[in-house]
């Protein structure tokens, strides 16, 4: 309260002897400067950091439950304007490399970020084989662009139930190296979203999924098959069953052509081009089969 008042008081101070010497002098009045002396306390705010709980956030926390045994992924952190400034993103981001107790790590960085986080050591390595791109097409996107049922022979395109589950996640650990039955699950499974399974001769060749983002638009992810015509007709299979979407979102590999191809024959997108980032080393996945991570800020793939 005193600083409050301290401030004020020398504020009004300052501009009444302005004004008093400008009226005295008027040829002075133009070269008199309006000084005024703010004196501020630097904010202090408690706060705690500490891990997400049942009760927080229930269906994020039923992620946790599958993870890669060596591999943490780092993905956004957020904290409220009125509270930003006060080294709490910090706090955050420092406590969660904590909870990697020194094993490898990797996210995704925005070119402006990266050399921040390869300078910092927490990640020095970088992945020099692609990049990560965030595309959105902010328009209605019209799906015949893209090949149809037609343009294959042999393969069926079904749509998610739990009996194909086990064949989903045979085929998602040949893509990425690793069991994640729990996350294909909930993927499936989560409000607003669509998945279909390609299969040929009862073998499971591909699979995506579509959900509605939070601004109303479609996101597709992941999308896995073992070529690119599997891909697009599945591709266009998802946006098709989301009619009146607000727009398409879709994390891609720099690397993979045919899939940012998709997108130039959907329309023009915004794209944002991301650095790979790893803790001690490279992880590999089969990226030719990769045409739409599972999520850019959540999972390696």
């Amino acid at each position: 309260m005193f600083l409050k008042i301290y401030s004020r008081v020398l504020k009004f101070f300052t501009n009444e002897t302005t004004k008093f010497r400008a009226s005295k002098n008027g040829t002075q009045r133009n070269s008199c400067r309006n000084y005024s002396l703010q004196v501020r306390a630097e904010p202090k705010v408690p706060f705690e950091i500490r891990t997400i709980r049942e009760a927080d956030i229930p269906q994020v926390m039923e992620l946790r439950r599958q993870n890669h045994p060596d591999l943490y992924f780092g993905g956004l952190y957020c904290v409220q304007p009125k509270y930003r400034g006060l080294n709490i993103g910090y706090q955050i981001y420092k406590a969660s490399l904590a909870h990697t107790m020194g094993k490898n790590k990797c996210g995704n960085a925005v070119l402006s970020m990266a050399e921040k986080y390869q300078r910092s050591g927490d990640f020095p390595i970088v992945e020099d084989e692609y990049m990560t791109l965030k595309n959105f097409i902010p328009h209605h996107i019209n799906s015949e662009s893209l090949a149809g049922m037609d343009s294959v022979d042999g393969i069926e395109i079904e749509t998610y139930q739990d009996c194909l589950l086990p064949s989903m996640i045979q085929y998602d650990a040949s893509v990425v190296g690793y069991t994640r039955d729990h996350v294909l699950e909930l993927n499936c499974k989560e409000a607003d979203s669509k998945t279909f399974v390609a299969f040929k001769n009862g073998t499971c060749i591909g699979f995506g999924s579509i959900k509605k983002s939070c601004l109303g638009a479609a996101r597709v992810g992941p999308l896995y098959a073992d070529n690119e015509i599997i891909a697009e007709v599945l591709l266009r299979r998802l946006i098709e069953s989301f009619p009146g979407m607000k727009g398409l979102a879709m994390m891609t590999v720099g690397s993979n052509v045919p899939a940012n191809n998709f997108l130039k024959k959907l329309g023009n997108a915004n794209t944002e081009a991301c650095l790979r980032l790893y803790g001690k080393e490279k992880v590999k996945a089969n990226m030719s089969k990769i045409y739409a991570f599972l999520d850019f800020n959540f999972s390696a793939f």
